[in-house]
């Protein structure tokens, strides 16, 4: 059986779309699965997910009652897989040596990276998201052991794309400043309506960069909060352009979304996954990282074509993901499972002094990039 290790499922996040994939499909794709989700609640999970439950954490748990509880959870799992390695070296010296231990890396970052580094020698394999993330992780693995995997896009049930609007700019995430660095938004929006008057600006999501991005944008700014199901889909489906700010990547499922639906992407040159995607649809697409005002020059050229070089770009970047599908998804998901074998690993290191005893919110505060 295979165990997915994460700390939620059911908020908004690229990885919490990812894992709800596995939920509904792993089972009629003849993957025997479950998923242990450390910080929801057991009933109510159970009651909307019949693979999953929940261990209950909160900020007053710590890592070593995670491990307490895992340890009862995945008792007859002989792989289990762990998104983003959250908690791995306080939860994996408690499963037994012949379960596959594998890492899914979804974000490529400083802490990704050093995430990889640290724990590579308690790792059997590791799927990454984008290749950049990948190239890192082979240079502390053995060869045969690192995988690259494309997302899944799996819109509504019967969801039909609506009226599009192209004069809005659109941003789809979190709104933070660490990684996403949303606030450049507001120099990139000064920049485009000195250019041009009629682009219009919506924000989907939420963070702690919200007031700041309500004070700094135009009046005429649509912040729609967090959407889900159909209404982020005919949000998102309904854009001109999707506007991407920041610092690190792995591969925005956001990204993926909307060009599914033919929404035209404006993306920094990070060294993710999401540039791959982009060039597809046109090289032009890309700014250099951390520039505004190169980002604000791709936007007011996109506002200069005429409707037929647009629609060409929307028909690419539809065509780009055409093979980013559940089934294709699950299919090499399957065969990495079917691929990797168990290697000797160091010795199970004791868990970390005092980190592994005290309280999740104490280790938030000391670390809010949760490092641990």
């Amino acid at each position: 059986m295979i165990c997915h290790f994460f700390t939620r499922l059911e908020s908004l996040g690229g990885v919490e779309s990812i894992l709800r994939v596995h939920m509904a499909l792993d089972r009629e794709s003849g993957i025997d699965s479950t998923g242990v989700f450390a910080c929801e609640q057991d009933a109510p999970l159970r009651s909307r997910h019949r693979d999953a439950c929940g261990l209950g954490i909160r900020g007053w748990h710590s890592f070593a009652q995670v491990a307490a509880q895992f340890q009862r959870h995945a008792a007859t799992a002989n792989t289990v897989v762990f998104h983003n390695l959250w908690g791995f070296r306080h939860v994996e010296g408690s499963l037994p040596d012949h379960v596959l231990r594998i890492g899914m890396l979804h974000v490529d970052g400083p802490v990704s990276r050093w995430a990889v580094e640290r724990n590579a020698a308690r790792l059997d394999h590791v799927i990454c998201v984008s290749g950049a993330i990948a190239t890192h992780a082979k240079n502390y693995l053995p060869e045969g052991c690192v995988t690259s995997i494309e997302y899944p896009i799996q819109p509504p049930p019967g969801f039909s794309r609506p009226p599009r609007r192209n004069h809005v700019i659109g941003y789809c995430g979190r709104l933070n400043r660490e990684q996403k660095r949303v606030d450049r938004l507001p120099l990139i929006a000064d920049e485009v309506l000195r250019r041009t008057k009629r682009s219009v600006f919506e924000i989907c999501g939420e963070g702690p960069e919200r007031s700041a991005l309500e004070v700094g944008l135009p009046p005429a700014t649509v912040f729609h909060g967090r959407l889900s199901g159909s209404d982020y889909w005919r949000t998102l489906a309904s854009w001109g352009t999707v506007l991407f700010s920041s610092d690190f990547e792995g591969t925005p499922i956001a990204l993926l979304e909307a060009l599914s639906q033919g929404v035209i992407p404006v993306y920094p040159r990070i060294g993710s996954g999401g540039e791959d995607y982009v060039g597809r649809v046109s090289e032009k697409l890309l700014y250099p990282a951390g520039d505004p005002a190169k980002a604000a020059e791709v936007l007011a050229w996109l506002d200069s074509l005429p409707k037929s070089d647009l629609e060409t770009l929307r028909s690419r970047a539809v065509a780009a993901v055409r093979e980013n599908t559940p089934a294709s998804y699950l299919h090499c998901f399957q065969s990495v499972l079917c691929r990797a074998v168990k290697r000797d690993l160091a010795p199970k290191p004791r868990p970390p002094l005092l980190i592994h005893d005290l309280p999740l919110a104490v280790l938030a505060r000391i670390d809010p990039r949760n490092s641990y």
